[in-house]
């Protein structure tokens, strides 16, 4: 009876990439996608990190920062959106390479 199992894997044990804690070098080049989520969420969760310090460290400020920001012109807010999204960019393209 043939086997149907139709696992790539070596018979000696699983490839790099089903290691826990693979690192990227590791993985196929199909894999490449699933990094790029993982960093997606790590961003996100690091958003999360931060804005959650600035509301347990500075909750006053912060309600007067929002007052100002709710009395700014929206050119003002799109204008600083803007730098702060090209930074950002600027930022992750030096890290990144």
């Amino acid at each position: 009876i043939a086997s149907s199992s139709t696992s790539s894997a070596p018979s000696g044990g699983s490839p790099a990439s089903d290691r826990p804690g693979a690192r990227p070098e590791d993985r196929g080049a199909g894999s490449q996608c699933g990094g790029a989520v993982t960093d997606l969420f790590t961003a996100l969760a690091l958003v999360l990190v931060i804005e959650g310090l600035f509301l347990a460290l500075f909750p006053h400020r912060l309600r007067q920062v929002l007052a100002m920001v709710e009395q700014a012109p929206p050119e003002a807010l799109r204008l600083g959106g803007l730098a702060a999204a090209t930074a950002g960019v600027l930022l992750v393209w030096i890290l990144r390479g």
